[in-house]
């Protein structure tokens, strides 16, 4: 997961994107968890990884107190998505045609 988030910063600096506030998001399930990881580029060559949520999935009809923390999760990741799409889109259009 570390190498391909950071593959993924480095090709976002290639394509001149202002990585200084710029976050990557991976996860990784295994069974019945997901663990989201982010990473950002805090200096030159200086690559921060840290855990951001772990997710669990139901077992049975008396554990779904975990969907509602799921969703929060969710609705904070967008949040974030958003911002780091925002940062994209106005590289895209600061460049010159």
């Amino acid at each position: 997961m570390a190498f391909l988030l950071k593959d993924a910063i480095d090709n976002m600096v290639r394509q001149q994107v202002d990585v200084a506030a710029l976050k990557m998001f991976g996860m990784v399930v295994a069974g019945m968890e997901g663990v989201i990881y982010l990473m950002q580029l805090i200096a030159r060559g200086i690559y921060l990884m840290k855990q951001y949520a772990v997710l669990h999935v139901p077992r049975s009809q008396f554990d779904l107190c975990v969907v509602t923390g799921a969703i929060n999760t969710f609705l904070n990741l967008r949040e974030e998505l958003v911002k780091t799409m925002e940062i994209c889109r106005k590289s895209h259009l600061d460049k010159p045609a």
